[in-house]
């Protein structure tokens, strides 16, 4: 379920970026950040995250101006979040990051009457959705999967599919992975392998939909190399760098977001 969540502000054209941040008990906090740099002045779409119920939530904006002044506004009053995006035939659906992969919970309503459930995975809310192949096994109050190929370095949604044995099929709405799509930050992280000889492996994350531009500098500062340069969606990505052709020594990783420019240090040897 998504739903628009709007502020205001004395001088909207002074504003360079919003963060927004969810507390789930009220005032008191703790407060999460759901999103980082939003650029937009009218609002923010948000996708309100499953939740079993959550009575007393409130969120709280800090807009930064130009010049670095922070100014911060919550809800006026405590709101409630459900599970609105679970249909009645589906009681459960829940998809969590663990060790190894990705571990996907269902309950179904009348479930004997379901001849046949299929767990569906794409890389974003919109995209390409396939079969997750993977074994069923069951406790007795819940159906569940382990998704072994979804890696850590991407963000990952999924949908349940359900045919009855009339013939009639039955599909949820998406949902992202706890742990991964709520990227709560833009991040860099370390290149690897580092040192390298040869290529190496930059991963990042968005919180929002954003232009991101990654690059190597050398030690003066000096663009050496372009990784990424354009818009991506929310979640987590990877850039590949062939540093063979680039001569030895100390070098940056630079990335460049709405509201982040991180570095890290990347060593080439030979």
């Amino acid at each position: 379920m998504s739903t628009r969540v709007l502020w205001g502000a004395d001088d909207d054209s002074g504003i360079w970026s919003v963060d927004l941040y969810l507390s789930r008990t009220g005032s008191a906090g703790p407060w999460t950040l759901v999103a980082a740099g939003i650029t937009e002045r009218d609002g923010y779409g948000w996708r309100v995250p499953a939740e079993t119920v959550t009575p007393n939530a409130m969120l709280r904006v800090v807009a930064r101006d130009w010049g670095g002044t922070l100014g911060t506004a919550q809800s006026e009053a405590a709101f409630a979040i459900v599970d609105a995006a679970t249909p009645g035939w589906l009681e459960r659906f829940r998809a969590r990051r663990v060790e190894n992969g990705v571990r996907v919970e269902w309950a179904l309503a009348g479930s004997a009457a379901l001849a046949r459930t299929t767990i569906e995975r794409a890389e974003s809310n919109d995209g390409e959705y396939m079969a997750v192949d993977a074994p069923l096994t069951s406790d007795g109050q819940f159906e569940s999967l382990l998704d072994t190929r979804a890696s850590v370095d991407r963000a990952w949604w999924y949908r349940l599919r359900a045919s009855r044995g009339d013939g009639s099929t039955f599909r949820s709405e998406p949902i992202p992975v706890e742990g991964d799509l709520t990227t709560m930050a833009c991040a860099l992280n370390a290149p690897s392998p580092n040192p390298t000889r040869g290529t190496s492996r930059i991963s990042y994350a968005l919180p929002v939909r954003s232009r991101v531009r990654i690059t190597l500098l050398d030690v003066q500062g000096r663009e050496r190399a372009q990784l990424v340069n354009g818009e991506r969606p929310a979640g987590r990505h990877a850039a590949e760098l062939d540093a063979r052709e680039l001569p030895p020594g100390l070098y940056w990783i630079r990335m460049q977001a709405p509201g982040a420019d991180v570095r890290r240090k990347f060593v080439i040897v030979r």
